[in-house]
């Protein structure tokens, strides 16, 4: 969907939620907190449309070798997903 619209993928965050709240730090198989997604950066002088692609294929690549075995946590596996249209993201740039 975000390809089709040409909205980039900026990365992914694992969310957990159990019992209506959403834990953005779940157990892992160290017994500690963690943090797991995937962050995807413009590369220099790319143009939009291929960084929409790449972006989109990073992130497929990244959701599909996730085991949710790596979570210990019980509860409901989601990811987020955070995508920006060139505008918006032209405006995240000069901030």
């Amino acid at each position: 969907m975000a390809r089709v619209h040409q909205y980039a993928v900026l990365g992914t965050e694992l969310w957990v939620v159990r019992d209506g709240l959403i834990n953005t730090l779940p157990i892992g198989q160290t017994g500690m907190p963690e943090v797991h997604g995937n962050t995807v950066s413009r590369l220099a002088n790319e143009p939009w449309a291929a960084f929409v692609s790449r972006s989109a294929s990073e992130t497929v690549v990244y959701l599909r070798s996730f085991q949710s075995s790596e979570i210990v946590e019980p509860g409901k596996v989601h990811f987020n997903v955070t995508w920006v249209s060139e505008e918006e993201f032209e405006k995240l740039v000069c901030l």
